[in-house]
């Protein structure tokens, strides 16, 4: 089992290398597109996520940690300017404010319960963390709705 000290110092790492990639990613997503930056991110961050389940080391987790941090950070910038992009300007703001308050009223919430739940193990460790599921599940359904061509922002019917 970690120490709350190890907790503390895992949720770090993970702040920072999220905040990092947010720096390094978002004028990235302007330059090749954010979809082609949400996929990968998506994909790294969540393969990170599974293997640090499974490692019996302190060390790689920490690793792990990081590489999800950076791959689910890289998440935040393409998914806002996609949403910007794809969404009529009269309708913008509400995209934007239910997608924002999503992390706080649903992830908090859930996560809560998760973590109640599961006693402070691995797994409330990790669905505790409201940004990182519900940001990979908006970049998903964005993802998925960038690559359906019957899907068309309003302004272009």
């Amino acid at each position: 089992a970690l120490s709350t000290a190890h907790n503390g110092y895992l949720t770090g790492t993970l702040a920072f290398f999220w905040t990092l990639s947010i720096l390094v990613n978002g004028p990235l997503a302007d330059r090749i597109g954010q979809v082609r930056l949400m996929v990968p991110g998506l994909v790294l961050g969540a393969v990170a996520f599974g293997l640090s389940a499974a490692v019996g080391s302190v060390a790689l987790l920490y690793v792990l940690t990081a590489l999800a941090g950076f791959g689910c950070g890289a998440i935040v910038p393409a998914s806002l300017s996609f949403l910007a992009e794809q969404s009529a300007p009269e309708k913008r703001g509400l995209f934007y404010g239910a997608a924002q308050s999503s992390y706080t009223l649903i992830g908090s919430a859930i996560g809560a319960v998760h973590a109640a739940c599961c006693d402070g193990g691995w797994l409330a460790r990790e669905l505790s963390c409201d940004r990182r599921t519900l940001g990979a599940g908006r970049a998903a359904a964005l993802c998925l709705r960038a690559w359906d061509p019957a899907q068309q922002r309003d302004d272009e019917r």
